[in-house]
């Protein structure tokens, strides 16, 4: 099944993620346009604003594309973009399942390889990490999101279940915690009436 979905930027293109190969599909007819072998098992696909788009690997791989400049809608023809830090992607055999890019596209951040505990922020054109945010080990984080203006950047983690959880913000700039909501443990359902 599918997993990961992301759509363009201009929204007429969705980016399924199914096994190893990445569907592209005309929103308005449904049908397929493109289908690309990443030879990763997907475990997550992010769209930026600028038309890069992420895959992240069930072993912690994180690949990124970009169409060539001439023919931005030329999905074929993207080619690989280079890392220059492998933090995410470093053989720990983690599954990478938090990609996302930040609103200008200039920036994305992505988490998986260290059991969930570290969230790398990325510049996207140069490839060179920015910052690593660190959590606690015993903490997983499961959901990220940029701020509209890019300065922000919000981490869902959990421990487990019963156990609760914690949103954080942090600065992208300095990679400082801003400020944390902790809930101790998953709320429960109201009693009966």
């Amino acid at each position: 099944g599918a997993q990961g979905v992301a759509f363009s930027p201009t929204g007429s293109v969705l980016v399924v993620g199914v096994g190893t190969t990445l569907k592209f599909f005309d929103v308005t007819t449904g049908e397929q346009q493109l289908e690309i072998e990443c030879h990763v098992s997907i475990s997550s696909v992010a769209y930026s604003s600028r038309g890069i788009w992420a895959v992240g690997g069930s072993r912690g791989e994180l690949k990124l594309f970009e169409p060539p400049e001439d023919a931005p809608d030329d999905y074929d023809e993207a080619v690989p973009l280079r890392l220059n830090r492998g933090g995410v992607h470093d053989g720990r055999r983690r599954s990478l399942q938090t990609l996302c890019f930040s609103p200008d596209g200039s920036t994305f951040a992505a988490n998986g390889c260290h059991g969930g505990t570290y969230v790398d922020i990325y510049d996207t054109e140069t490839g060179d990490l920015r910052h690593q945010l660190f959590r606690l080990k015993s903490y997983s984080v499961k959901a990220a999101a940029f701020s509209p203006d890019g300065k922000s950047i919000a981490l869902g983690e959990s421990v487990s279940f019963r156990s609760g959880g914690r949103v954080s913000l942090y600065d992208t700039t300095t990679g400082d915690l801003r400020r944390m909501h902790r809930q101790s443990q998953a709320p429960t359902a109201p009693p009966p009436a």
